[in-house]
């Protein structure tokens, strides 16, 4: 499948959730290993079913409360406070996810893919790095 055709299915996301589904498909993000799964993942988007979450190391969502304040020069949360501060895509909090995970997606994929990161097996990236 080459860019524009990805870009095709992606054309009613907001440019930052179309980087952000791109690089977790780029990336065999779980739930997103085929095609198909990309455009039920897509769909999923448009319905809002997919959105972030944060779950520590179990696999259970933090609550937003301990997040403190967005840094002045973090992304806007909008009205959903589990919008990473730096990041535009997935990421695993500490390597293979010893700290958690951050996923747009569904709260099955975000524990589906800390299950990949223990396993050493998620490619999506970690640390401080901006995505």
């Amino acid at each position: 499948m080459t860019d524009a055709e990805l870009l095709t299915l992606c054309k009613d996301l907001t440019p930052k959730q179309t980087q952000t589904v791109l690089h977790d498909f780029r990336h065999w993000m779980s739930g997103l290993e085929t095609l198909e799964a990309l455009k039920a993942h897509i769909e999923a988007v448009y319905s809002g079913d997919c959105h972030w979450w944060v779950l520590d190391a179990n696999g259970d969502p933090v609550h937003p409360a301990t997040f403190g304040p967005r840094p002045a020069d973090g992304f806007p949360a909008g009205l959903d406070p589990y919008t990473p501060y730096y990041h535009t895509a997935s990421h695993l909090h500490g390597e293979n996810g010893s700290e958690g995970i951050h996923v747009f997606g569904t709260l099955e994929q975000a524990r589906a893919e800390l299950a990949k990161a223990r396993r050493s097996e998620s490619f999506l990236p970690w640390g401080a790095k901006v995505i």
